[in-house]
């Protein structure tokens, strides 16, 4: 099975794709490799910071979708400030191909077209399997970094 992830972002080895997809293709003994635009894959893995306004990669065949969503965005109340400037910010930024004035609504349109989604806690979870049945939920991985245990718990320390 050929699997590729977009990157979280262009910075080369961003800790994000270490810590996670990379680190969970590694444990999974999953060989994954970085997608390359006119490449075919079976499966293709989007960060959380894919443009959500561009189902193209969707609509792209046989291809299986998952899409990460690690932050709880669908569960902003429809008043919040982020949620509403969300959508026209990131296109002035160039963060998306088109204007979308609910970024959130956005987000939920692209997690029900995504094969699967993964989330990062059970609150995510029953959030977004009202919009898709084949969610995971999957921690975000540090643990693997860590050599030593704390041991002084005091204030400052």
């Amino acid at each position: 099975m050929k699997i590729a992830y977009i990157p979280f972002s262009d910075r080369i080895n961003h800790p994000y794709d270490k810590n996670n997809i990379l680190l969970y293709g590694k444990l999974r003994n999953l060989n994954l490799e970085k997608y390359k635009i006119g490449e075919s894959y079976d499966a293709v893995v989007l960060p959380p910071t894919f443009d959500v306004t561009d189902l193209s990669i969707i609509k792209n065949g046989g291809t299986k979708v998952v899409y990460q969503l690690v932050d709880n965005y669908l569960a902003e109340p429809r008043t919040s400030l982020k949620r509403i400037f969300r959508g026209p910010i990131k296109r002035i930024l160039g963060k998306s191909k088109r204007l979308v004035l609910d970024y959130t609504s956005a987000q939920q349109i692209l997690c029900e077209e995504a094969d699967a989604v993964v989330c990062a806690s059970e609150e995510q979870l029953n959030t977004l399997e009202k919009f898709n049945k084949n969610v995971h939920l999957v921690f975000e991985g540090k643990f693997h970094i860590t050599q030593t245990s704390k041991k002084n718990f005091t204030l400052g320390s």
